[in-house]
Protein backbone atom coordinates (compact mmCIF):
# COMPACT_ATOMS: atom_id res chain seq x y z
CA UNK A 1 0.00 0.00 0.00
CA UNK A 2 2.76 2.41 0.95
CA UNK A 3 4.68 1.63 -2.23
CA UNK A 4 1.58 2.08 -4.43
CA UNK A 5 0.75 5.46 -2.90
CA UNK A 6 4.39 6.57 -3.17
CA UNK A 7 4.56 5.60 -6.86
CA UNK A 8 1.27 7.33 -7.71
CA UNK A 9 2.39 10.48 -5.89
CA UNK A 10 5.73 10.44 -7.73
CA UNK A 11 3.91 10.04 -11.04
CA UNK A 12 1.24 12.68 -10.50
CA UNK A 13 2.87 15.06 -8.04
CA UNK A 14 6.66 14.60 -8.12
CA UNK A 15 8.57 14.30 -5.85
CA UNK A 16 5.91 13.74 -3.17
CA UNK A 17 6.35 9.95 -3.32
CA UNK A 18 10.03 10.11 -2.39
CA UNK A 19 9.17 12.48 0.46
CA UNK A 20 6.79 9.84 1.84
CA UNK A 21 9.74 7.44 1.72
CA UNK A 22 11.91 10.03 3.45
CA UNK A 23 14.45 10.15 0.63
CA UNK A 24 15.54 13.78 0.20
CA UNK A 25 18.30 13.02 -2.30
CA UNK A 26 15.96 11.26 -4.76
CA UNK A 27 13.39 14.02 -4.22
CA UNK A 28 15.90 16.68 -5.26
CA UNK A 29 16.97 14.69 -8.35
CA UNK A 30 13.39 13.99 -9.48
CA UNK A 31 12.26 17.58 -8.92
CA UNK A 32 15.24 18.89 -10.90
CA UNK A 33 14.57 16.53 -13.81
CA UNK A 34 10.80 17.09 -13.99
CA UNK A 35 10.58 20.84 -13.49
CA UNK A 36 13.64 21.88 -15.47
CA UNK A 37 13.08 19.44 -18.35
CA UNK A 38 10.89 21.74 -20.53
CA UNK A 39 13.31 24.65 -20.13
CA UNK A 40 16.38 22.55 -20.97
CA UNK A 41 14.68 20.80 -23.89
CA UNK A 42 13.46 24.02 -25.53
CA UNK A 43 16.87 25.61 -25.02
CA UNK A 44 18.56 22.65 -26.75
CA UNK A 45 16.21 22.92 -29.72
CA UNK A 46 16.94 26.63 -29.86
CA UNK A 47 20.69 25.98 -29.79
CA UNK A 48 20.75 23.29 -32.49
CA UNK A 49 18.09 24.83 -34.74
CA UNK A 50 16.98 22.40 -37.44
CA UNK A 51 18.72 19.32 -38.79
CA UNK A 52 19.88 15.91 -37.58
CA UNK A 53 20.76 16.93 -34.01
CA UNK A 54 17.26 18.36 -33.44
CA UNK A 55 15.70 15.12 -34.70
CA UNK A 56 18.04 13.13 -32.43
CA UNK A 57 17.15 15.24 -29.39
CA UNK A 58 13.45 14.83 -30.13
CA UNK A 59 13.59 11.05 -30.36
CA UNK A 60 15.79 10.74 -27.26
CA UNK A 61 13.29 12.93 -25.39
CA UNK A 62 10.37 10.88 -26.69
CA UNK A 63 12.01 7.63 -25.57
CA UNK A 64 12.82 9.22 -22.20
CA UNK A 65 9.19 10.26 -21.69
CA UNK A 66 8.00 6.75 -22.59
CA UNK A 67 10.54 5.19 -20.23
CA UNK A 68 9.84 7.66 -17.40
CA UNK A 69 7.00 5.69 -15.68
CA UNK A 70 9.07 2.48 -15.71
CA UNK A 71 12.20 4.17 -14.35
CA UNK A 72 10.09 5.86 -11.70
CA UNK A 73 8.59 2.50 -10.76
CA UNK A 74 12.06 0.94 -10.42
CA UNK A 75 13.55 3.67 -8.23
CA UNK A 76 10.43 4.07 -6.09
CA UNK A 77 10.40 0.34 -5.44
CA UNK A 78 14.14 0.38 -4.70
CA UNK A 79 13.86 3.08 -2.03
CA UNK A 80 10.68 1.56 -0.68
CA UNK A 81 12.62 -1.59 0.26
CA UNK A 82 15.51 0.49 1.67
CA UNK A 83 13.14 2.27 4.04
CA UNK A 84 10.75 -0.63 4.57
CA UNK A 85 11.76 -1.05 8.20
CA UNK A 86 10.47 2.46 8.93
CA UNK A 87 6.83 1.82 9.77
CA UNK A 88 5.91 5.44 10.18
CA UNK A 89 3.94 6.39 7.07
CA UNK A 90 4.27 10.15 7.37
CA UNK A 91 7.29 12.35 6.93
CA UNK A 92 8.96 13.60 10.10
CA UNK A 93 12.22 15.14 8.95
CA UNK A 94 13.84 17.81 11.08
CA UNK A 95 12.10 21.08 10.20
CA UNK A 96 15.29 22.62 8.84
CA UNK A 97 15.54 20.03 6.05
CA UNK A 98 11.88 20.44 5.15
CA UNK A 99 12.19 24.23 4.86
CA UNK A 100 15.34 23.94 2.74
CA UNK A 101 13.73 21.44 0.38
CA UNK A 102 10.51 23.46 0.15
CA UNK A 103 12.54 26.54 -0.79
CA UNK A 104 14.46 24.51 -3.38
CA UNK A 105 11.21 23.14 -4.87
CA UNK A 106 9.61 26.58 -5.09
CA UNK A 107 12.77 27.92 -6.74
CA UNK A 108 12.66 25.13 -9.35
CA UNK A 109 8.97 25.76 -10.06
CA UNK A 110 9.51 29.49 -10.55
CA UNK A 111 12.56 28.96 -12.76
CA UNK A 112 10.85 26.31 -14.88
CA UNK A 113 7.56 28.20 -15.33
CA UNK A 114 8.94 31.65 -16.05
CA UNK A 115 12.03 30.32 -17.83
CA UNK A 116 9.90 28.21 -20.17
CA UNK A 117 7.60 31.15 -20.86
CA UNK A 118 10.56 33.37 -21.73
CA UNK A 119 12.04 30.70 -24.01
CA UNK A 120 8.70 30.25 -25.78
CA UNK A 121 8.20 33.97 -26.17
CA UNK A 122 11.64 34.90 -27.51
CA UNK A 123 13.49 31.74 -28.58
CA UNK A 124 11.40 28.74 -29.61
CA UNK A 125 7.74 27.84 -29.31
CA UNK A 126 5.32 25.02 -30.06
CA UNK A 127 2.52 25.58 -32.58
CA UNK A 128 -0.34 23.36 -33.74
CA UNK A 129 -1.29 23.47 -37.42
CA UNK A 130 -5.05 24.11 -37.51
CA UNK A 131 -5.67 24.79 -41.19
CA UNK A 132 -5.21 23.21 -44.60
CA UNK A 133 -3.15 26.14 -45.89
CA UNK A 134 0.12 24.16 -46.03
CA UNK A 135 -1.15 20.88 -47.47
CA UNK A 136 0.38 18.51 -48.45
CA UNK A 137 3.55 19.30 -46.46
CA UNK A 138 1.79 20.10 -43.17
CA UNK A 139 -1.58 18.75 -42.07
CA UNK A 140 -4.12 19.70 -39.44
CA UNK A 141 -2.95 18.29 -36.13
CA UNK A 142 0.77 18.64 -36.83
CA UNK A 143 2.68 19.98 -33.82
CA UNK A 144 5.77 21.93 -34.86
CA UNK A 145 8.63 23.74 -33.16
CA UNK A 146 8.96 27.36 -34.25
CA UNK A 147 12.31 29.15 -33.93
CA UNK A 148 11.60 32.80 -33.10
CA UNK A 149 15.11 34.25 -33.12
CA UNK A 150 18.64 33.51 -34.26
CA UNK A 151 17.74 32.45 -37.80
CA UNK A 152 18.25 34.01 -41.21
CA UNK A 153 15.13 33.72 -43.42
CA UNK A 154 15.83 31.80 -46.63
CA UNK A 155 13.79 31.23 -49.76
CA UNK A 156 11.61 28.17 -49.36
CA UNK A 157 11.59 28.24 -45.54
CA UNK A 158 8.34 27.33 -43.83
CA UNK A 159 7.40 30.12 -41.42
CA UNK A 160 4.61 31.47 -39.25
CA UNK A 161 3.37 34.90 -40.27
CA UNK A 162 1.04 37.38 -38.63
CA UNK A 163 -2.03 38.17 -40.73
CA UNK A 164 -3.93 41.43 -41.08
CA UNK A 165 -6.53 40.09 -38.64
CA UNK A 166 -3.69 39.61 -36.10
CA UNK A 167 -3.91 35.86 -36.51
CA UNK A 168 -1.09 33.38 -37.03
CA UNK A 169 -0.82 31.42 -40.28
CA UNK A 170 1.83 28.97 -41.55
CA UNK A 171 3.29 29.97 -44.90
CA UNK A 172 6.40 29.65 -47.09
CA UNK A 173 8.89 32.33 -48.07
CA UNK A 174 9.03 32.89 -51.82
CA UNK A 175 10.81 36.24 -52.05
CA UNK A 176 13.43 37.91 -49.81
CA UNK A 177 14.40 41.58 -49.39
CA UNK A 178 15.49 43.26 -52.66
CA UNK A 179 14.13 40.34 -54.74
CA UNK A 180 11.90 40.90 -57.74
CA UNK A 181 8.90 38.57 -57.70
CA UNK A 182 6.56 38.41 -60.69
CA UNK A 183 3.65 36.33 -61.83
CA UNK A 184 1.84 35.98 -65.14
CA UNK A 185 -1.69 34.67 -65.46
CA UNK A 186 -2.43 32.41 -68.39
CA UNK A 187 -5.24 30.03 -69.22
CA UNK A 188 -2.56 27.60 -70.38
CA UNK A 189 -1.26 27.33 -66.83
CA UNK A 190 -4.45 25.86 -65.45
CA UNK A 191 -5.02 24.62 -62.84
CA UNK A 192 -2.16 26.61 -61.30
CA UNK A 193 -3.20 29.81 -63.07
CA UNK A 194 0.20 31.45 -62.76
CA UNK A 195 3.87 31.23 -63.57
CA UNK A 196 5.83 32.63 -60.61
CA UNK A 197 9.34 33.99 -61.10
CA UNK A 198 11.90 35.14 -58.54
CA UNK A 199 14.55 37.45 -59.99
CA UNK A 200 13.48 36.31 -63.45
CA UNK A 201 13.89 32.60 -62.66
CA UNK A 202 10.76 30.36 -62.76
CA UNK A 203 10.33 28.44 -59.52
CA UNK A 204 8.34 25.65 -61.16
CA UNK A 205 10.60 22.57 -61.25
CA UNK A 206 8.30 20.09 -62.96
CA UNK A 207 5.02 19.56 -64.72
CA UNK A 208 1.61 19.31 -63.11
CA UNK A 209 0.68 15.89 -61.80
CA UNK A 210 -2.77 14.69 -61.04
CA UNK A 211 -1.46 12.43 -58.34
CA UNK A 212 -2.26 11.27 -54.83
CA UNK A 213 -2.14 14.01 -52.21
CA UNK A 214 -2.54 13.37 -48.47
CA UNK A 215 -5.67 15.35 -47.80
CA UNK A 216 -7.88 12.75 -46.17
CA UNK A 217 -9.00 12.91 -42.56
CA UNK A 218 -7.15 9.65 -41.84
CA UNK A 219 -4.16 10.54 -44.00
CA UNK A 220 -5.53 8.43 -46.86
CA UNK A 221 -4.50 9.35 -50.38
CA UNK A 222 -6.90 11.22 -52.62
CA UNK A 223 -6.56 12.35 -56.22
CA UNK A 224 -8.77 15.41 -56.09
CA UNK A 225 -5.96 17.88 -56.63
CA UNK A 226 -3.03 18.63 -58.86
CA UNK A 227 0.46 18.87 -57.44
CA UNK A 228 3.47 20.84 -58.62
CA UNK A 229 7.02 20.80 -57.32
CA UNK A 230 8.75 24.14 -56.89
CA UNK A 231 12.47 24.75 -56.47
CA UNK A 232 13.32 28.15 -55.04
CA UNK A 233 17.10 28.64 -55.15
CA UNK A 234 17.90 25.15 -53.88
CA UNK A 235 14.85 24.49 -51.66
CA UNK A 236 12.37 22.03 -53.21
CA UNK A 237 8.84 21.55 -51.89
CA UNK A 238 5.47 20.44 -53.21
CA UNK A 239 2.45 22.65 -53.78
CA UNK A 240 -1.11 21.64 -54.63
CA UNK A 241 -3.86 23.27 -56.65
CA UNK A 242 -7.54 22.56 -56.73
CA UNK A 243 -8.89 21.22 -60.00
CA UNK A 244 -11.47 23.99 -59.79
CA UNK A 245 -10.09 27.26 -58.44
CA UNK A 246 -12.55 29.49 -56.53
CA UNK A 247 -14.24 32.19 -58.58
CA UNK A 248 -12.92 34.86 -56.21
CA UNK A 249 -9.34 33.86 -57.09
CA UNK A 250 -10.08 33.75 -60.82
CA UNK A 251 -11.57 37.23 -60.66
CA UNK A 252 -8.38 38.63 -59.13
CA UNK A 253 -6.28 37.22 -61.96
CA UNK A 254 -8.69 38.46 -64.61
CA UNK A 255 -8.32 42.01 -63.27
CA UNK A 256 -4.57 41.70 -62.59
CA UNK A 257 -3.13 39.23 -65.14
CA UNK A 258 0.46 40.36 -64.62
CA UNK A 259 2.34 41.86 -61.70
CA UNK A 260 5.92 42.63 -60.72
CA UNK A 261 6.82 43.16 -57.06
CA UNK A 262 10.16 44.72 -56.08
CA UNK A 263 10.78 44.12 -52.40
CA UNK A 264 12.33 46.61 -50.00
CA UNK A 265 14.97 46.00 -47.35
CA UNK A 266 12.62 44.40 -44.81
CA UNK A 267 9.95 42.99 -47.12
CA UNK A 268 9.12 39.42 -48.09
CA UNK A 269 6.63 37.46 -50.21
CA UNK A 270 5.14 34.42 -48.48
CA UNK A 271 2.58 32.05 -50.03
CA UNK A 272 0.82 28.98 -48.68
CA UNK A 273 1.65 25.58 -50.20
CA UNK A 274 -2.05 24.92 -50.77
CA UNK A 275 -2.37 27.34 -53.67
CA UNK A 276 -6.12 26.91 -53.98
CA UNK A 277 -6.37 30.00 -51.82
CA UNK A 278 -2.72 30.42 -50.92
CA UNK A 279 -1.91 32.38 -54.09
CA UNK A 280 -4.08 35.29 -52.92
CA UNK A 281 -1.41 36.94 -50.67
CA UNK A 282 0.50 37.88 -53.82
CA UNK A 283 -2.11 40.60 -54.31
CA UNK A 284 -1.53 42.01 -50.81
CA UNK A 285 1.25 44.39 -49.75
CA UNK A 286 4.55 42.55 -49.10
CA UNK A 287 5.08 40.84 -45.76
CA UNK A 288 7.06 42.97 -43.33
CA UNK A 289 9.88 41.44 -41.31
CA UNK A 290 8.15 42.32 -38.03
CA UNK A 291 5.22 40.13 -39.08
CA UNK A 292 7.36 36.99 -39.36
CA UNK A 293 6.64 35.21 -36.09
CA UNK A 294 9.26 32.51 -36.58
CA UNK A 295 10.66 29.71 -38.69
CA UNK A 296 9.18 26.20 -38.53
CA UNK A 297 12.14 24.07 -37.48
CA UNK A 298 10.89 20.52 -36.91
CA UNK A 299 7.62 18.62 -36.70
CA UNK A 300 7.60 16.96 -33.28
CA UNK A 301 4.19 15.29 -33.35
CA UNK A 302 1.30 14.65 -35.69
CA UNK A 303 -2.14 13.49 -34.65
CA UNK A 304 -5.38 13.26 -36.56
CA UNK A 305 -8.17 14.20 -34.18
CA UNK A 306 -10.73 13.35 -36.90
CA UNK A 307 -12.67 16.47 -36.00
CA UNK A 308 -11.72 19.03 -38.66
CA UNK A 309 -15.39 19.79 -39.31
CA UNK A 310 -16.02 20.16 -35.59
CA UNK A 311 -13.12 22.60 -35.24
CA UNK A 312 -14.55 24.68 -38.05
CA UNK A 313 -17.86 24.83 -36.20
CA UNK A 314 -16.05 25.97 -33.04
CA UNK A 315 -14.10 28.61 -34.95
CA UNK A 316 -17.37 29.97 -36.35
CA UNK A 317 -18.86 30.01 -32.80
CA UNK A 318 -21.63 27.60 -33.82
CA UNK A 319 -23.08 25.75 -30.76
CA UNK A 320 -22.05 22.10 -30.76
CA UNK A 321 -25.20 21.03 -28.92
CA UNK A 322 -26.90 20.62 -32.28
CA UNK A 323 -24.07 18.41 -33.49
CA UNK A 324 -23.84 15.35 -31.19
CA UNK A 325 -20.91 13.97 -33.19
CA UNK A 326 -18.91 17.06 -32.19
CA UNK A 327 -20.14 17.58 -28.64
CA UNK A 328 -17.51 15.28 -27.13
CA UNK A 329 -15.46 15.33 -23.96
CA UNK A 330 -11.67 15.27 -23.79
CA UNK A 331 -11.48 11.47 -23.32
CA UNK A 332 -13.85 10.84 -26.23
CA UNK A 333 -11.77 13.09 -28.50
CA UNK A 334 -8.61 11.29 -27.41
CA UNK A 335 -10.23 7.93 -28.19
CA UNK A 336 -10.85 9.15 -31.76
CA UNK A 337 -7.26 10.32 -32.19
CA UNK A 338 -4.83 8.63 -34.54
CA UNK A 339 -1.07 9.34 -34.49
CA UNK A 340 0.46 9.94 -37.93
CA UNK A 341 3.92 8.48 -37.32
CA UNK A 342 5.10 9.08 -40.89
CA UNK A 343 4.80 12.85 -40.43
CA UNK A 344 6.98 13.12 -37.33
CA UNK A 345 10.47 14.53 -37.70
CA UNK A 346 10.12 16.16 -41.12
CA UNK A 347 9.09 19.58 -42.42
Amino acid sequence: MRFTISYILNLLLPPAGFLVLKDIRSSVVLASVVYLFPLVLLSLFRFFGEGFLSYLIFWISALGILAYPFLLFYFTRKYYFIHEEDKNFFLFFPYGKIYIFATFLIFLLVISIFGTKLVRKFWIDVYEIRSDSMEPNFQRGDLVLVQKSGFEPKRGDAILKRTEENGILPSRLIGLPRDTVSYKYSQENLPALTEINVNGIPIRSGEFNRDFVNLGENGERTNLNHSLDETNFGKTYRTIYSSESPQSVLSLFLYFPFKVITLGNDQYVALEDNRTYGIVPIFYPPLEKKDIVGKISIRIFSVNWKDSECRELEEESIPLSGHPECDLGAFQKFAKAQIRWKNIGFN
